[in-house]
């Protein structure tokens, strides 16, 4: 039985996400990464909620979460790049002190160093909480290809698909129920041949959530420059999954 809370929230997120199927930038950057993921956090979670990315990259989620006084976690089996995070991370937080705004905020944000494999050992060593969103921005299909061969996976274009599942089995039942997982991907042209990995994915995982709906982001000084011999995209797609019963 879902309760009237529950039906409420539901209601307005669909809203949300049906309202448009783009987002249009003119470029996409660390800056504007953190911009999109702060707009989906504020959009899909409450303040002092979980958001977790697997994906560290930058730190481009924690970021958005400090800025939108939700709780990030982030991992990497990078230890250079999760100390560079936390620098920064404690940067912000002692300039966060001395301001009225600062004194407000009530959020924490953990770079952790963690294997993709060591999910499980992760949760319990830190005694993580459920997660109420999940919001990655999958790396690139060659950089894909090469965290798959780290861990001892074959390459190619199926296995990139289920190399995603197999981290998100390991998730799923850390994720509360009725919360959204938001997946950033691109569609690629590799040695000279177009990847339609989105939908790979999107098969993959409807084991695991129900998918909700896509949108598209929309670059617009690639748009008219597109030129597959480079890996360039004039478009990203977002793909929204929810877990809920089957």
């Amino acid at each position: 039985m879902v309760d009237s809370e529950f039906k409420m929230s539901t209601i307005v997120v669909d809203k949300l996400l049906s309202a448009s199927s783009w987002f249009s930038v003119d470029s996409f950057s660390s800056k504007t990464e953190i911009k999109l993921k702060k707009e989906l956090v504020s959009s899909l979670c409450e303040e002092g909620d979980i958001v977790f990315d697997p994906f560290m990259n930058n730190g481009e989620t924690l970021f958005a979460c400090n800025n939108s006084s939700r709780n990030g976690i982030c991992i990497s089996f990078d230890n250079e790049s999760v100390m560079n995070i936390r620098n920064k991370l404690d940067k912000l937080e002692s300039q966060l002190q001395l301001s009225s705004f600062g004194a407000k905020q009530n959020s924490k944000q953990l770079a952790l160093y963690s294997k993709l494999t060591d999910l499980e050992y992760t949760w319990k060593q830190y005694d993580l909480p459920e997660i109420d969103l999940v919001v990655s921005f999958l790396p690139s299909l060659q950089d894909l290809d090469k965290l798959i061969k780290q861990y001892g996976f074959a390459n190619g274009g199926p296995v990139r698909s289920e190399f995603i599942k197999n981290l998100f089995l390991q998730i799923k039942d850390k994720i509360k129920f009725g919360s959204y997982v938001v997946l950033l991907i691109n569609n690629q042209y590799v040695n000279g041949e177009y990847v339609d990995f989105k939908q790979r994915l999107i098969d993959s995982l409807h084991e695991l959530f129900i998918f909700k709906m896509e949108k598209i982001v929309c670059i617009e000084n690639n748009a008219s420059g597109f030129d597959p011999t480079n890996n360039l995209e004039s478009h990203k797609s977002l793909l929204f999954f929810r877990k809920v019963d089957f």
